[in-house]
Parts: C-alpha cells; sequence; structure tokens
C-alpha cells in the first residue's frame, strides 16, 4: 500500500516519467541531500535536550545510530520534497552543487509557528524535542510539530498578507542566535583531593568541546541559546564540592566586543565558527 501510494505521489509531485530512485543523479540526488539535512537537524535537537538518538519509536536497527532521527523527522520530508519541487519548476536539470545547496539550506532558517510563536525550524526543532522529553514522563503532554507559514517564495496571496518573502535574509550560516558559554572557576588546590577534583572538573570542560580562554576561563561556542542552555546544564551537573564557579552566556555580538590585551599590545579576539553547526 504504502509503496503504491509513493509511486502516485511522485508522479503527481513531479511527472509521470519520475521514478524516486537514491541512486539517481538530478531531483533524486536533491531529495537525498535536503533529507540528510533534516536528519541531521533532528539529530542535533535530540542530542541537545539530552536523548539519545539510537533509541527509537518504531524505527530499530542495531547498525542505525540515528533510529530516533528517522523517526522524528518524517513529518518534515514533504517540506524538502516542495522545496525541491519549487526548484524544478524553475530548472528541470537540477544538480547538487553550492547554489541547490544553499537553497535547502535555508530550510533550517524558515519561520515555522510553535506554539502560537514565530520561530526559526532550528530553533523550534529543540523546543519539539524538549516536549518529547517531558512527554516520556507525562503521559499527557502533546507533542505539537512546528508548522509551516504559506510558502514564501511562490506563494498566492497577495504582497504583505503575511508572506515574508525572503527568509534566507534573516539567515546566518554561522549561527542562528549564536551565543559563547562563558566558565570562570577559582577552585582549591591545597590537598590532593581538592588537586584531583579540579582535575576532573576541568577534564569535563574540555570533553564538552570548552577551550581555555585564559588560567580558569573556558568557553564555547553555541549555535542557540538553546544549545548555550544544554551546556551550561552540563557545567552545573559536574560542579566540584568546593571552590567557585560562574557561568556567563553571552551572545556572539557581545563576545566580538571584548577587548583582549597582551601585555601593552591589543589582540584581536577569538572568531567564532564560521561554518553552519548540525552537532
Amino acid at each position: 500500500m504504502e509503496a503504491q501510494a509513493a509511486q502516485k505521489y511522485w508522479r503527481l509531485l513531479f511527472d509521470e516519467q519520475f521514478r524516486r530512485d537514491t541512486e539517481l543523479d538530478g531531483i533524486n540526488s536533491l531529495l537525498n541531500y535536503g533529507y540528510a539535512i533534516i536528519r541531521a537537524l533532528i539529530a542535533r535537537a535530540i542530542v541537545g535536550s539530552g536523548l539519545h538518538p539510537a533509541l527509537g519509536l518504531f524505527h530499530s536497527n542495531q547498525y542505525n545510530g540515528l533510529c530516533l532521527a528517522d523517526d522524528l523527522m518524517e513529518p518534515f520530508r514533504p517540506w524538502v520534497d516542495y522545496k525541491v519541487y519549487l526548484m524544478a519548476s524553475d530548472n528541470p536539470e537540477l544538480i547538487v552543487n553550492k547554489e541547490t545547496k544553499i537553497s535547502l539550506l535555508t530550510l533550517l532558517a524558515e519561520p515555522v509557528l510553535w506554539e502560537q510563536q514565530t520561530l526559526p525550524l532550528m530553533v523550534a526543532c529543540h523546543y519539539l524535542l524538549a516536549n518529547l522529553k517531558r512527554a516520556y514522563e507525562d503521559s499527557a503532554v502533546i507533542l505539537n510539530y512546528p508548522q509551516r507559514i504559506r510558502e514564501t517564495l511562490k506563494s498566492p496571496l497577495p504582497e504583505g498578507e503575511g508572506v515574508i518573502r525572503n527568509p534566507a535574509a534573516t539567515m546566518s550560516f554561522g549561527g542562528l542566535n549564536s551565543m559563547w558559554v562563558i566558565v570562570l572557576f577559582d577552585l582549591p588546590t591545597d590537598t590532593p583531593e581538592a588537586r584531583k577534583q579540579y582535575t576532573v572538573f576541568r577534564k569535563h570542560l574540555l570533553t564538552d568541546g570548552f577551550t581555555m580562554m585564559q588560567y580558569s576561563v573556558y568557553m564555547r561556542h553555541s549555535s542557540s541559546e538553546e544549545n548555550a542552555q544544554v551546556h551550561a546544564k552540563r557545567v552545573k551537573l559536574r560542579l566540584p564540592p568546593d571552590g567557585e564557579v560562574r557561568i556567563i552566556k553571552i551572545t556572539d555580538k557581545q563576545f566580538g566586543r571584548i577587548e583582549v590585551f597582551y601585555g601593552k599590545k591589543r589582540r584581536k579576539i577569538e572568531e567564532p565558527p564560521e561554518q553552519l553547526s548540525l552537532f
């Protein structure tokens, strides 16, 4: 039944000659790339929520480390399909290149409706996974998926009626609402046990992706405020029994205003990651 429905679906969406095959180029390769983006987006949100991506709800395969991501991404597949449909309408001879990749990546920043809020899809998925985590413990929690705002590029609506004409204009490939988590600590080292606790705490910071900013000051770039909260929570869970620890969360813009001096010479501040961070 599912296979028959898929045959009709793909022919209606593209044309009678189209055949869905993951090994073929053109439209098929764009669909593969779009699904990979959504799968990585969901996997990232799963890990950020503290759940394990290999423990699925319906998918179960000991060789698949992203079973839960495969479960949760299903409702987003038509989003990719329609995006590729629009691209194919403008250019039937589609290939995977820089231009088409960027076009598909704008899905991550597409404005969506979630719980009466308008959010980028990447951010809304973090809230979606937070709700799923609560639903495991409370059966009364309803899992609501983000809803699409009416199509932005080829909308039949007149100009100005709830249509955002260029969602990509608000997208930063360095991260959406990028944040920095800075941990400052002053821990005792006067006994062997205290030195051990110091070493363990510092090792946990390094394992979680923090780097040393200067002595007893460590920093970590996060792609969103929600992601920053996740890493700050991990620090709190690993607090040593003694000493003082401070956690500061600042925006990427505020981080860029830090002035660094080495002696009397001013030094350039660290650069945030340039690439789109999915994990």
